[in-house]
């Protein structure tokens, strides 16, 4: 669970640091163009939006939507997860039920991206399916993480259409305690670049609580 914390937040730390240079692209200019300058400003480590984080006073972009069946709390709150990046959480739908509509509905332009759970502890009654999700998301400029903790197919979920997949590296796959971030090469650099800044800080707390 706490190697999932450091993922997660370290996931979420990407986004939000990528997502003010989306928020920058002039009018007419692609999603493709947007991505390719958040690579370059991930590369060039914009250390100063890593230190600063989870301050998040400047960033555009810091919400992220979620289907509220899949707030799920394994001990830890998801959405407490969310918020220790500087990110908010916005939950749609019901616990049994979640629709397109309020999916759009919820997507922004401070939606900074849609996170999807994969869980026996997630309600699988109503949900929408990760396909439709992500497409839904994809369709607005909106990065797809999901948390896919339990599950073993590196590729499975990929090729759904998320864009960060988070898995556990010894529940089904039977390493030692860690985890692991898979996905857009940009993303998962810009996740790696965290441990300049907050993920460090949450990787080394959760070393130290794991050795008590």
């Amino acid at each position: 669970m706490k190697n999932r914390i450091a993922a997660f937040a370290a996931c979420f730390l990407a986004i939000l640091l990528v997502s003010p240079s989306l928020a920058q692209v002039p009018p007419g200019q692609g999603e493709i163009e947007a991505y390719d300058g958040l690579f370059r400003a991930a590369a060039d480590g914009d250390l100063d939006a890593i230190e600063r984080l989870p301050d998040t006073h400047g960033f555009g972009r810091t919400e992220v939507v979620l289907q509220k069946g899949q707030a799920v709390d394994y001990s830890g709150n998801l959405t407490q997860m969310i918020r220790l990046s500087g990110a908010q959480p916005v939950e749609i739908g019901s616990v049994n039920s979640a629709s397109l509509y309020q999916l759009k509905g919820a997507i922004g332009e401070r939606t900074t991206a849609a996170l999807y759970v994969v869980s026996e502890q997630a309600s699988l009654m109503g949900m929408l399916p990760l396909e439709d999700f992500a497409a839904c998301a994809k369709a607005a400029g909106v990065p797809v993480i999901v948390d896919a903790a339990p599950e073993w197919d590196l590729r499975k979920f990929l090729g759904a259409g998320a864009d960060l997949v988070i898995y556990s590296a010894h529940k089904q796959l039977g390493s030692l305690t860690g985890g692991i971030v898979a996905g857009r090469k940009d993303l998962v650099r810009a996740a790696y670049m965290q441990k300049r800044g907050i993920g460090r800080a949450i990787v080394e707390a959760a070393a130290q609580a794991g050795a008590r």
